[in-house]
């Protein structure tokens, strides 16, 4: 099961809640209990298009924070191009 889950950063309360959205208004439920951060993983994904060509699209996920077992993989970069 993949959720999106979004680290909640006001002062020193940090927390990790999940993203849903209703209509246009985004709402962060936090999580409850609260994942221990030695097995959380934060994972970028950034999403771009061409202007001249709207059919060409690409999606890169970086793992930025991995487990302590798992910290050989913190390197990785997973490349997705749509298009012709």
């Amino acid at each position: 099961m993949y959720k999106t889950w979004t680290r909640l950063e006001s002062g020193t309360n940090q927390r990790y809640s999940i993203n849903n959205r209703v209509y246009v208004e985004k709402k962060f439920i936090p999580l409850e209990p609260q994942p221990n951060e030695d097995v959380v993983v934060e994972c970028h994904r950034p999403f771009a298009k061409l202007n001249t060509d709207e059919d060409y699209k690409r999606r890169v996920t970086v793992l930025t924070k991995l487990p302590a077992n798992h910290k050989d993989k913190e390197s990785i970069a997973i490349v997705v191009y749509q298009g012709l």
